[in-house]
């Protein structure tokens, strides 16, 4: 028991998408995303706390895991940058 308990927690469409069983287009594993951006693995995550980078929980049987969105952070030599 705690102060204030119970909790009610309401889970809005915005939350329930960030708990996915596939994740969508441009997510890779957090290993992969570490690769990808060249940065640790508390500079991914530090990023995804500020909302720099989006991320979503995948559930898959017993495997779960944190999965980042990095296709859209890296552009091509010749893209433009908004």
């Amino acid at each position: 028991m705690t102060p204030g308990a119970p909790w009610r927690i309401r889970l809005t469409a915005e939350l329930k998408a960030r708990f996915l069983a596939r994740p969508g287009d441009g997510f890779e594993p957090i290993r992969d995303a570490m690769e990808t951006l060249g940065l640790s693995r508390p500079a991914v995550l530090q990023r995804v706390k500020h909302g720099e980078l989006d991320s979503v929980y995948v559930v898959r049987g017993q495997r779960k895991g944190l999965w980042i969105k990095t296709i859209d952070q890296n552009p091509s030599l010749f893209e433009q940058i908004p």
